[in-house]
């Protein structure tokens, strides 16, 4: 698609799998043109640059940021550099589409948002699960009172492998609970503001240096209750949230191709 007279222009902090993705996004959307993308491996950078026909490309974030035809970028870095690259975004008058988790620390997210706040840009944080169709439908039947207020609400992630490169080191990744902030976001889209958590974790196999199973248990503001159990090690994939509301009890696999993968039970029989 060809890029309007009034895109914006777009940078990419990260070409790795994930800053790709993005690249591949914003060449497919006529609201952006995508001016420069950047990375530590230069080469790397310059064979994302060709595929997706970025203007210029660059070993070094600031010179990218220094660019006056960049109206917004993307941080798609390991974790421990979102903090520091967002606000050297904000402060150079760039939006930010910062990759999650936020940052490692809550300091560090508050001194992004003030950053942002100063600049006067806008500061958005990639979850992405709240635009799957399957989870939007799980939100409407909340919303529209037909499954009623959420009184229990569950997720378990288990399986999907262990993880490569930056993600098996703490210090960059933040440990596991950084891995699980897209279910913890969840969590609170569905069920609303968190009250008090507790966490059980350990690392029980000992093949990367932070906890690789947790148990989160969780009492909502509503005075509803959940629970996040994730693990790394699991042989076994399962991906499923359930949800006991007020009306309707529902069963949702988020990670189901090519079905709703919602599931539905009233008090008076079968809901789906």
């Amino acid at each position: 698609m060809e890029a309007s007279s009034r895109s914006i222009g777009v940078g990419v902090i990260g070409c790795g799998g994930m800053g790709r993705s993005h690249a591949l996004a914003f060449k497919t959307d006529p609201r952006a043109r995508i001016i420069c993308v950047a990375d530590t491996d230069r080469e790397r950078a310059k064979a994302l640059a060709e595929e997706v026909k970025a203007e210029e490309y660059t070993d070094d974030y600031r010179a990218l940021l220094q660019n006056p035809k960049v109206d917004a970028v993307s941080i798609v870095t390991p974790n421990h550099l979102h903090a520091q690259m967002s606000i050297e975004a904000a402060e150079g008058g760039k939006h930010i589409l910062c990759e999650k988790p936020m940052a490692l620390t809550v300091k560090e997210c508050d001194e992004m948002i003030a950053s942002a706040r100063r600049a006067g840009v806008v500061l958005a944080i990639g979850y992405v699960l709240r635009f799957f169709s399957v989870l939007q439908a799980t939100k409407n039947l909340i919303v529209s009172d037909e499954a009623g207020a959420v009184k229990n609400i569950s997720v378990i992630r288990w399986g999907g492998g262990l993880p490569r490169g930056w993600y098996r080191e703490a210090e960059k990744l933040g440990g596991i609970v950084g891995v699980v902030c897209h279910e913890v976001d969840m969590l609170r889209w569905l069920a609303g503001e968190v009250k008090s958590v507790r966490l059980e974790a350990d690392c029980l196999f000992g093949e990367v240096n932070y906890e690789d199973n947790i148990w989160m248990l969780f009492r909502f503001k509503s005075g509803a209750v959940g629970s996040l159990g994730w693990s790394l090690t699991s042989n076994i994939g399962i991906y499923e949230y359930a949800i006991l509301g007020l009306k309707e009890s529902l069963r949702v696999y988020p990670g189901k191709a090519g079905s709703l993968g919602l599931e539905g039970t009233s008090r008076g029989g079968n809901r789906f």
